[in-house]
């Protein structure tokens, strides 16, 4: 968690590319459905269309972080912070 969080010190949280990295959420990458990889560069029409949720809303059917892979061998992670709840 966080080891800075009081009323009168700086706050930190975890970005997507952590919670993907993380076993939180049902396992370690794609081992679960609340971590959502795509491969847009396997389409030449790519889209998604979905609810992505934020660890406030955890549990849920629905996934926390997406990772777009592409052929340059990093990824870009996404993340929903809704500022509700333990967020």
């Amino acid at each position: 968690g966080n080891p800075l969080y009081s009323d009168d010190v700086g706050r930190m949280c975890f970005n997507p590319a952590k919670n993907w990295q993380l076993q939180w959420y049902g396992g370690v990458g794609t081992k679960s459905q609340h971590k959502l990889s795509l491969e847009p560069l396997d389409s030449n029409l790519f889209s998604w269309s979905g609810t992505l949720i934020g660890i406030a809303d955890y549990p849920s059917d629905h996934p926390i972080v997406v990772k777009i892979n592409s052929n340059t061998g990093t990824a870009l992670f996404v993340g929903y912070n809704r500022a509700t709840g333990v967020n």
